[in-house]
């Protein structure tokens, strides 16, 4: 996994490494809500599943907490149990992608923490700004609440290749 890509552009042209891969149909999004829990942390999971034969490079996330607070954001690359729905592509009526956005509760936070993020109540705040890291075969980040009994909101848009 890679983190902190540069350059990214904004002008929208045949340049724009962003344009190019949704013009070629390999721009993907997609995200989830999952609502609070009693006693777990409710978690949200963008996963390159293993022989998926594509690398994942995310151009830009958002996600936010129900209620006020710190959410997480951390590496977990084993398969959360739901699976939502495989990349949407942005493409309209484009293949969908390899990559899965899938939800599940536990009783503890799960994964390697990436770094910590202060939202109110229901604000969806980016993370980074564009290029933000990059998910190689079998590799998943999630998205999770700071505490128990908070749900949690994610969305991202990313490029297979």
């Amino acid at each position: 996994m890679r983190f902190g890509y540069a350059g990214g552009s904004s002008g929208g042209g045949a340049s724009d490494p962003w344009y190019t891969a949704l013009r070629a149909g390999q721009a993907f999004w997609g995200g989830h809500h999952r609502g609070q829990s009693a006693a777990v942390f409710s978690h949200i999971q963008l996963l390159n599943p293993v022989a998926s034969g594509k690398s994942a490079t995310v151009y830009f996330f958002t996600g936010g907490a129900t209620a006020s607070g710190l959410y997480h954001v951390r590496e977990y690359d084993t398969a959360l149990t739901t699976l939502v729905q495989n990349g949407i592509n942005c493409q309209s009526g484009g293949a969908g992608g390899v990559c899965e956005i899938r939800t599940m509760d536990n009783g503890a936070a799960l994964g390697t923490l990436v770094t910590i993020i202060y939202a109110v109540s229901n604000a969806w705040l980016p993370v980074g700004n564009q290029w933000v890291f990059e998910l190689g075969q079998g590799q998943g980040l999630v998205v999770a609440p700071g505490a128990v009994n908070v749900g949690v909101n994610a969305a991202w848009w990313w490029v297979e290749q």
